[in-house]
């Protein structure tokens, strides 16, 4: 069993940054975050000379294999003995979590994921590599078994994972309209959510200067426009071919985002946390059986962590597609309003690497704020793999 502590939890906007922060060297977008994270850290009671042990679970962006140094020094991290990087894809935050949590290094740990799919949506991450660049000419050379790893975003889609999605919602009789207005409420939850301020405690603000001179500053990571009418999803234009059910108006999009944890595993720890890891099961296997995957990792996480599956308060489930959620919604028979209660990556978006830390600060913030005990995080993918941990008050 896991004895991670969270102490600290925030995320940088969670959006598509095109025109502001996609494709920024990860060093620059270092260079604005650093003094609000510092102040972020102290104001939680957390002196920067106690991290001891940075694990990086991110996209190596454009540092290649010099990423861990950059950020370590562009946080001035002068005291950390020991440094890991933990691939790059959906699992890396959890398994950043359990790593943490079952090694004898004493002190805290740094856990860091970063991702900038929206301007690099011609990309695909992989577990099985360790640091990849954004470089067409290194891509080139990199290949594995079976697979090639450079895809238009498009083709990845089409060809591997909306087939499986597609397969699904007609297995579980399921029509457009659900999955439409599963997306819309999904994103009715975010806004409301987004409106009082609940994410506001988790989100660290940019400001940073245009070319012109002019500034702009984020005070909440609320997500474009939110269709007022479930019906309006009925009518999207842009349906990928050979699906029918499945549009980009019901999945969720590629997005930008960086993550922070500050954990440690100490049985008495030094400062207040607000969380503590239970429990970490993955599984890998055919994409098509993905959600049974999920099914079994959510049970078995339950197992170990001395709960059942009915004495878990809420669950928060990435939402690549709705048939995820409503798939193991009902092979669990849990109730819906248990769900993502303050929306989820419909509406927020999918930063891959860092979407595992994006639910673990999210159901971290609801632990912490309301009479929750308890959660399930879960990731389930049509890549064939899914992971569940699940979070305790301390």
């Amino acid at each position: 069993m896991s004895n991670s502590n969270i102490h600290f939890y925030a995320r940088l906007p969670f959006n598509q940054l095109e025109d502001r922060l996609a494709g920024t060297a990860l060093h620059k977008i270092l260079e604005i975050i650093a003094p609000s994270f510092k102040n972020a850290v102290t104001s939680a009671g957390i002196d920067l000379d106690e991290i001891n042990q940075f694990i990086y679970a991110g996209s190596a962006g454009y540092e290649g294999n010099s990423i861990e140094t950059k950020i370590l020094n562009g946080l001035n991290l002068t005291k950390v003995e020991k440094r890991t990087k933990i691939g790059n894809g959906y699992l890396s935050t959890f398994k950043a979590l359990d790593f943490a949590s079952n090694n004898t290094t004493n002190g805290l740990t740094l856990i860091m994921a970063m991702d900038n799919l929206s301007g690099t949506p011609h990309l695909v991450r992989n577990d099985f590599v360790k640091s990849l660049a954004d470089d067409d000419e290194q891509l080139d050379k990199l290949t594995l078994p079976g697979m090639a790893l450079k895809y238009s975003y498009a083709d990845i889609i089409n060809d591997t994972v909306w087939p499986t999605y597609e397969n699904l919602t007609n297995k579980h009789a399921l029509t457009q309209r659900d999955l439409d207005k599963y997306a819309y409420l999904s994103r009715a939850k975010y806004k409301e959510a987004v409106d009082k301020k609940f994410y506001t405690d988790e989100i660290i603000p940019l400001t940073f200067q245009f070319e012109k001179g002019s500034f702009h500053e984020y005070k909440s990571d609320a997500q474009g426009a939110f269709q007022p009418e479930a019906k309006e999803y009925n009518n999207a234009t842009e349906v990928f071919p050979g699906m029918k059910k499945t549009t980009n108006h019901n999945v969720a999009l590629p997005a930008d985002g960086m993550v922070f944890l500050i954990t440690s595993n100490d049985k008495k720890p030094k400062h207040k946390s607000f969380a503590t890891v239970g429990a970490y099961v993955e599984e890998y296997g055919d994409p098509a059986d993905y959600l049974k995957m999920g099914e079994r990792t959510i049970k078995k996480a339950c197992e170990n962590a001395g709960l059942s599956v009915s004495d878990v308060d809420f669950f928060e489930i990435h939402e690549n597609h709705p048939i995820t959620v409503l798939g193991l919604q009902r092979a669990l028979d849990i109730d819906l309003k248990k769900v993502n209660p303050k929306g989820g990556s419909l509406a927020i978006g999918d930063a891959i690497a860092a979407t595992g830390g994006r639910l673990i600060s999210s159901a971290t913030s609801l632990i912490k704020h309301t009479p929750f005990k308890n959660a399930v995080v879960n990731i389930s993918s049509p890549l064939g793999f899914s992971g569940s941990v699940v979070l305790q008050e301390k």
